[in-house]
């Protein structure tokens, strides 16, 4: 089982990335163009950020 405190960035929060029902184990890693698929305000501050040079770290299910 993975613990979530390991996922925590300097903020004290991460972002989820997949399913985290679909029994795989989390990776940590920067977030990439192909993470954001819509135009929701997440994918719209995660393509802002990566876009300026500073991919945050997400917690991604694959």
């Amino acid at each position: 089982m993975f613990n979530i405190d390991d996922f925590n960035d300097d903020a004290g929060t991460f972002h989820i990335v997949g399913n985290p029902f679909g029994g795989g184990m989390p990776t940590q890693r920067e977030a990439t163009l192909e993470d954001c698929v819509d135009d929701c305000p997440m994918c719209q501050m995660l393509r802002a950020q990566i876009l300026a040079g500073n991919p945050p770290q997400i917690m991604a299910f694959e």
